[in-house]
């Protein structure tokens, strides 16, 4: 066991302070263990609370002597390792007070605040009828995995460890729980970008600790080693033309929409979303308004014969 500082008077910490002798000088006290004076020169005292936090040991500054007094840094000291006993790291407990309080008085914004403005800009770049569904997801995530860690804090404060204990679950997760790598990029993509969009907004400096490439890449084995993407059972060439015919032998709407995705190409939601009033069967020809694709772009696909002889196979009620 460390050896128990011996608890020290005001009249001593006066005199320590007023005669400096250059360092740290234990005051002891009950319930304040680790609690320092701190003289730098003559009249430049400060009170400092040694505490370890997990595997961390932290500094904590408590204030200049003698504007806070020996009985107040030694009440300050007590609540503190309260603190620390229940978990806490009292210095990310600061930083994230002051986030808030910064983001109440509206100087700044908050992660979370930050990463609203970042999901209303998704929703104008996305495109297509899913992009509600897009928006939801990418809230879902943050709000589940992210918001928990960061959300209360500016993004100045963000640093590299608060990514970590994000990440560390989903890409390094115990025994009885699944590997989510993919979740797990996609929520540091997010991350990313959002703090990107902090440094745009003058809101933090430096690097980006979620950035993949010279810095989580040497944290994280990468997602295609860890999980290697299957594809889907596809049919072999050879294998094809014996299928279209079997598959024009159904007399259903849903085979007829299945060749048709086939024959255009186009996704299935879009096959199965056609509308008649995009179609030009003089001209021979499907387009799709820019709005209705995930690219924004309009797409045209010209339709030959046999798509000709789908579509006009069927009512223009259907």
């Amino acid at each position: 066991m460390p050896k128990k500082a011996a608890e020290l008077s005001n009249a001593k910490v006066k005199s320590l302070a007023n005669t400096p002798v250059i360092g740290f000088h234990p005051v002891g006290g009950t319930g304040a263990e680790g609690l320092a004076l701190q003289v730098k020169s003559e009249n430049a005292a400060s009170w400092v609370l040694k505490v370890t936090v997990g595997a961390k040991r932290r500094e904590i500054g408590l204030g200049s002597f003698p504007s806070v007094s020996l009985k107040t840094a030694r009440e300050l000291a007590v609540n503190l390792r309260k603190e620390v006993q229940q978990g806490i790291d009292p210095i990310e407990k600061r930083k994230a007070d002051r986030s808030a309080s910064l983001a109440k008085d509206q100087v700044a914004k908050t992660f979370k605040e930050l990463a609203n403005d970042y999901t209303r800009k998704l929703s104008k770049d996305y495109k297509g009828k899913s992009v509600v569904q897009r928006i939801q997801k990418v809230e879902n995530q943050l709000e589940q995995y992210v918001y928990p860690v960061i959300g209360d804090l500016l993004p100045s404060d963000i640093d590299l460890p608060h990514i970590e204990k994000i990440l560390d679950p989903l890409w390094h997760p115990d025994k009885a729980k699944v590997l989510k790598v993919e979740t797990a990029n996609r929520i540091r993509l997010h991350i990313e970008k959002i703090l990107d969009l902090a440094k745009v907004r003058k809101l933090r400096e430096g690097d980006n600790p979620a950035r993949w490439k010279g810095n989580l890449d040497h944290v994280y084995t990468k997602q295609s080693k860890l999980a290697p993407v299957t594809h889907r059972a596809a049919l072999e060439v050879d294998a094809l033309t014996k299928f279209i015919s079997q598959l024009r032998r159904e007399n259903s709407v849903s085979s007829r929409i299945l060749e048709f995705q086939i024959l255009t190409a186009v996704r299935p939601g879009e096959a199965r979303a056609a509308k008649w009033d995009h179609i030009d069967l003089d001209k021979k020809l499907w387009t799709i308004p820019g709005d209705e694709m995930k690219s924004g772009l309009k797409h045209v696909v010209p339709l030959y014969n046999r798509l000709v002889q789908l579509l006009e196979a069927q009512t223009r009620d259907s």
